[in-house]
């Protein structure tokens, strides 16, 4: 089936550059091989603070990057995302 874009005026897009399950370890190492000292978090269904997480993420360096939070089924996951 052939995909379709649809512009909608009150959504953004993301592309997905990295999916893993929601591990605050893991997200740090990913973070940390990119560089990223400044953090985006979106979240959608998990019960997570995005400010203790930064501070438990202890970012260092000067790239930035948005992570979304959200479920797959039962489980969290952590998207790192490009934006528009």
């Amino acid at each position: 089936m052939a995909q379709r874009e649809a512009r909608l005026p009150w959504a953004r897009r993301f592309v997905v550059t990295e999916a893993m399950p929601f591990n605050v370890k893991r997200l740090r190492a990913a973070l940390r091989d990119r560089g990223v000292g400044r953090l985006t978090v979106k979240k959608r269904g998990v019960s997570i603070e995005p400010d203790q997480l930064r501070r438990q993420l202890r970012l260092k360096g000067d790239a930035s990057a948005t992570c979304v939070l959200t479920r797959a089924g039962s489980t969290q996951v952590a998207l790192l995302v490009s934006g528009p």
